[in-house]
């Protein structure tokens, strides 16, 4: 990047590699961009609307944070979680639960 005439590089180390699991698109969109505002970008966001497509991803690459819905329409979060721990993947991970509309709850 550069800025008034000086070449500035983004250290790697202060990118924050986020992977965010949900089965609403709309609500993963909403959530992305306010991360993204919130970080001033350091922040960089992977939005998975497939929970099994999520976990595919994330034995192949590395994250700072999984962010995960609990409740969604094949898994649940801890289901989520307990596979990864199956494969030693200790990442922090956070499950959140929201009501919506249309849903039973578990």
């Amino acid at each position: 990047m550069v800025e008034n005439g000086l070449k500035i590089q983004k250290e790697s180390s202060n990118i924050v590699r986020i992977i965010h699991i949900d089965d609403d698109e709309d609500f993963l969109n909403i959530s992305k961009n306010y991360l993204r505002r919130l970080s001033n970008d350091s922040f960089v966001i992977d939005s998975q609307v497939n929970p099994a497509e999520a976990v595919s991803k994330i034995k192949e690459n590395k994250f700072d944070l999984i962010i995960c819905d609990y409740l969604m329409i094949d898994t649940n979060g801890l289901e989520i979680l307990k596979e990864l721990k199956r494969h030693n993947i200790d990442t922090p991970f956070v499950i959140f639960y929201r009501k919506r509309k249309g849903r039973s709850s578990c």
